[in-house]
């Protein structure tokens, strides 16, 4: 029985749709509103490290995150802005989907997306909302996360390893899962 809630929970709570608590709420409902194109993400799960929130960007510390890796937790992102260096996010927990924080992020820290291809091919794009210039398909899925080096939109840019060889490109919303606990599929 516990297993059958865990899956439903896990699946109402994927990717954007959750539930934070009272205070937040409001805030977070006038944000999506306002602004439909966030897009969740998740700090590598095999990431043991720290990273640190600013109130702004180049600002002050005024959290620091970890995965607790022990209890099977992690640490979701919602990606709201962004500039040359940093992303401003709303971060929760995997598990229950509580609000910890809202901050700022620097680019380069462990943040991670499954792919939620399995029946068809995994198309890495040169650009975002442009699928006619591809620059990689990988045929086979990859149960492996890639790691998020940027957004547009609900674009993400990453970076993957297809065939031994590493890109740098664009997957569009349907490619992507941010379950940490499931496949998307």
């Amino acid at each position: 029985m516990h297993t059958l809630l865990f899956i439903i929970m896990s699946v109402l709570f994927s990717c954007g749709t959750k539930n934070v608590n009272a205070q937040l709420q409001e805030s977070k409902e006038k944000y999506t509103q306002n602004n439909t194109n966030y897009v969740s993400v998740f700090l590598d799960i095999d990431f043991s490290g720290k990273i640190q929130i600013f109130d702004k960007p180049e600002g002050r510390v005024i959290k620091t995150l970890k995965n607790n890796i022990n209890e099977g937790d992690f640490i979701m992102f919602d990606l709201l802005e962004k500039n040359d260096s940093m992303f401003y996010i709303t971060a929760y927990s995997s598990l229950d989907n509580t609000l910890i924080t809202k901050g700022w992020i620097y680019k380069n820290n462990h943040i991670g997306i499954y792919s939620s291809t399995y029946n068809r091919n995994f198309i890495l794009y040169k650009i975002p909302y442009n699928e006619k210039e591809i620059i990689a398909i990988d045929k086979k899925y990859n149960p492996n996360i890639y790691e998020v080096i940027d957004f547009e939109g609900k674009w993400l840019k990453i970076k993957a390893k297809i065939n031994g060889k590493k890109y740098v490109g664009w997957i569009p919303p349907e490619e992507q899962c941010c379950n940490v606990y499931s496949t998307c599929n």
